[in-house]
C-alpha cells in the first residue's frame, strides 16, 4: 500500500485574499454575483486588503467604458463594481409572471376537475 505524501494534505484553512476587490472580480467572473456584491459591499463598508490599491487601478481600466470612465480610487471601483452586478429587474417580473400564468393554469384545472 503506497503512501501520501504530507504535502498533498490541506492543512489549515484557505489563505485570506490580499485584495477583497480581486476577490470580488474573481467571484463575478465565476458566475457568483451574490459573493461578489458581498465583498465589493464590504469594500465600502471599510474591509479593504493591502493589495486593494493596486488592485483598484487594474480593475477601473476593466470597469470603465467609453462613456463612463472610472476612478482609480478603491470606493469608486467597488461602486462600480455593486452598479455592474446589481440584479436585472426585468428578471423578476418575468418570473412574477410566470408564477401568476402557473396559478392560473392550475386553479383552472382545478376548477374543470372539481365539475
Amino acid at each position: 500500500m503506497a503512501k501520501g505524501s504530507k504535502k498533498d494534505k490541506a492543512t489549515g484553512s484557505a489563505p485570506v485574499p490580499r485584495s477583497v476587490l480581486s476577490a470580488a472580480w474573481e467571484r463575478f467572473e465565476l458566475g457568483d454575483v451574490v459573493e461578489a456584491r458581498r465583498l465589493a459591499q464590504a469594500v465600502l463598508d471599510g474591509q479593504v486588503g493591502p493589495d486593494d490599491p493596486r488592485a483598484a487601478k487594474s480593475l477601473a481600466k476593466e470597469l470603465s467604458t467609453p462613456t463612463a470612465v472610472v476612478g482609480e480610487a478603491v470606493p469608486e471601483v467597488a461602486t462600480a463594481m455593486l452598479v455592474r452586478i446589481r440584479p436585472v429587474a426585468a428578471a423578476y417580473w418575468f418570473a412574477v409572471l410566470a408564477l401568476s400564468i402557473l396559478t392560473g393554469l392550475v386553479l383552472l384545472a382545478t376548477v374543470r376537475y372539481s365539475h
